[in-house]
């Protein structure tokens, strides 16, 4: 089958004409199967593929606006509701120093001893400053 040549000393092997008729005509119908039946499913296969990860990628930047429009607004909620919160304070601060002051100056006597008390602080104090 394999036929030997040797010339000036070196040992070829060469396939007989036959057998390489035959791979080439082999390799060509491999060639043409693999493009006809192959390469367009693995093109198509690999265009899904990329489509699916494209589609992903923009549904995670939409999920990212999202969160980011979510903290946005938890942070908007925070803000209002500790501005609530320190107005809700001021107005129980008044509220419970008009309740100290109104029932202090329904008692006259207490209200005399808090503007004594208060006209002593200011003469122990150097130069009347407070």
């Amino acid at each position: 089958m394999l036929a030997m040549l040797a010339d000036s000393g070196d040992l070829r092997i060469l396939p007989h004409t036959d057998e390489l008729i035959l791979a080439t005509i082999a390799f060509g119908i491999l060639v043409v199967f693999l493009l006809k039946a192959v390469f367009p499913r693995l093109k198509k296969a690999l265009e899904d593929r990329t489509a699916k990860i494209q589609g992903q990628l923009e549904e995670a930047e939409e999920a990212q606006e999202i969160v980011r429009r979510a903290q946005a607004d938890v942070a908007g909620e925070r803000d209002r509701a500790i501005q609530q919160l320190q107005t809700t304070l001021g107005e129980l601060s008044i509220e419970l120093a008009a309740r100290i002051i109104e029932q202090d100056l329904r008692n006259n006597e207490a209200a005399r001893q808090l503007v004594d008390k208060a006209i002593q602080d200011l003469a122990q104090t150097p130069s009347g400053q407070a």
